[in-house]
């Protein structure tokens, strides 16, 4: 939360007497200067290092001062001194509206890119079993023979089954073939898997992509004017920030005090012009 607030100084019977300031502002102004008290002990400490002053206030909510519920509707804001504030309120809500609808969007395409990844991984981990599937050797045809072929004496059956288990160990061969296989069967079920997450992140970004399309925020137009502009101009590098990203379209503003003469700027014939243009 921020709070702004201007202490006003003056001097009375054409200042032939002391300056005079209000009660309120200038306490408040004090409280907030001695915030920070360091105390020469270990400035890695905060409560070494600072005191802070609480200030007791009442937030009195609005349930008619608020930002219209369409978006689209453009707004004129028509605000004088520190009474620019609320529509500062306004304008850093409509920023965080903007923002949150493009982060989503982001997030999105993120997601998407992701499981493109994991499915492209997938992909060549699978191709890679299926080449290594089919470039296992096969069973020697001795292991058949000592299993089911021609009876003989047992002394030339164990010596096929040595030749057999010498010439690449048929059973040694089964095992890892059928763990290939298995390999090659479970990265099909993840390569299934990862196809649905892809069809799914690209609804969504497609989703995303279009309420971004077709979401749209009106016209933010505000009309500031005070006294002096080094003085009285608090919300410059925020209401330059949220120019330049496009949530506050224009700005028009008038320091009274600044010039030789008191300036009045013409708010109601600007925004009788802007509102016709619209």
């Amino acid at each position: 939360m921020a709070v702004a607030f201007s202490v006003v100084e003056w001097q009375t019977a054409r200042g032939k007497k002391a300056l005079r300031r209000g009660l309120c502002t200038p306490w408040l102004e004090s409280a907030l200067q001695t915030q920070v008290v360091p105390t020469g002990k270990d400035e890695t400490n905060r409560d070494d290092v600072s005191r802070r002053q609480v200030v007791e206030c009442t937030l009195k909510p609005s349930a008619e001062f608020t930002l219209p519920q369409d978006q689209a509707a453009p707004c004129i804001l028509i605000g004088p001194g520190t009474g620019v504030a609320p529509f500062v309120g306004f304008l850093k809500h409509r920023s965080l509206q903007r923002k949150q609808l493009a982060t989503c969007a982001a997030h999105a395409t993120s997601r998407l890119e992701a499981a493109k990844a994991t499915l492209a991984e997938i992909t060549a981990e699978l191709e890679k079993a299926k080449a290594d599937v089919i470039t296992a050797p096969a069973a020697p045809p001795a292991a058949a023979a000592a299993s089911g072929g021609k009876k003989g004496n047992g002394k030339r059956r164990n010596k096929r089954d040595k030749a057999s288990n010498a010439g690449g160990g048929g059973g040694n061969t089964a095992a890892a073939s059928a763990e290939a296989n298995e390999h090659v069967t479970a990265l099909r079920a993840l390569h299934a898997d990862a196809t649905a997450e892809v069809a799914l992140q690209e609804k969504e970004a497609l989703e995303a992509s279009q309420a971004v399309a077709q979401t749209k925020f009106g016209e933010m137009r505000l009309y500031f004017g005070c006294r002096h502009e080094e003085q009285d101009f608090l919300y410059r590098e925020e209401l330059a920030g949220l120019q330049a990203e496009g949530t506050l379209t224009s700005l028009r503003t008038a320091f009274s005090r600044d010039g030789p003469s008191k300036v009045i700027l013409g708010l109601w014939g600007c925004v009788r012009k802007s509102s016709l243009a619209w």
